[in-house]
This record gives structure tokens, C-alpha cells and sequence, in this order.
């Protein structure tokens, strides 16, 4: 949990949560992926956001007595998903 928080901007970013972190760039990518354009740096399975995450991350929240970071999570949440016709995953280094 210390960890999230020290590096909330780059995992939890505007929508939470990176499915994947670092993300895989250059000749990693290609071998791991197979040069699969879907899975680009910060898209998709490789460092894109997904909300059906926050789940897993409120419940380590809870069970670490570190409720306000699942509130700030939910937070944002709740801010864009309406707003944004309820997408799956966000593409971005902030989601």
C-alpha cells in the first residue's frame, strides 16, 4: 500500500488501475507480445487502466486499514465513468 501511494500518479493515475506496471516497450514488447499493436506501451493489457479493478485495490484497502486510499480511488471513479459512457479500459500513462 505504501508503494501505490508513493507512486499514485503513475498506477492509480486519473482512472484506477494499471493492469500491468512497467509497461513493455521496445524489444521486450515484440518478444513478450508479438508486436501485438493492442497492446502498445500504456494501452490495453500493457499499462492501460481498468476500472473493474478497483474492486481487488477497495478490498486490499480495507483489509490494510487504509480506507481513505480506497475513497480517493472511488472518488475518481465516480467522477468519469458516467461522464465517459462507461468505458473498459483507458489507454494513458494517467488512465
Amino acid at each position: 500500500m505504501d508503494l501505490i501511494e508513493e507512486h499514485w500518479e503513475v498506477l492509480i493515475g486519473e482512472m484506477p488501475l494499471k493492469i500491468a506496471y512497467p509497461v513493455l516497450e521496445g524489444h521486450e514488447w515484440r518478444v513478450i507480445t508479438g508486436s501485438d499493436p493492442k497492446n502498445m506501451a500504456w494501452s490495453y493489457h500493457n499499462g492501460g487502466s481498468w476500472p473493474t479493478r478497483l474492486w481487488l485495490f477497495t478490498a486490499a484497502c480495507i483489509k490494510a486499514s487504509r480506507l481513505e486510499m480506497a475513497k480517493r480511488a472511488i472518488e475518481q471513479v465516480e467522477q468519469r465513468m458516467s461522464k465517459d459512457n462507461w468505458p473498459e479500459y483507458y489507454d494513458g500513462k494517467v488512465g
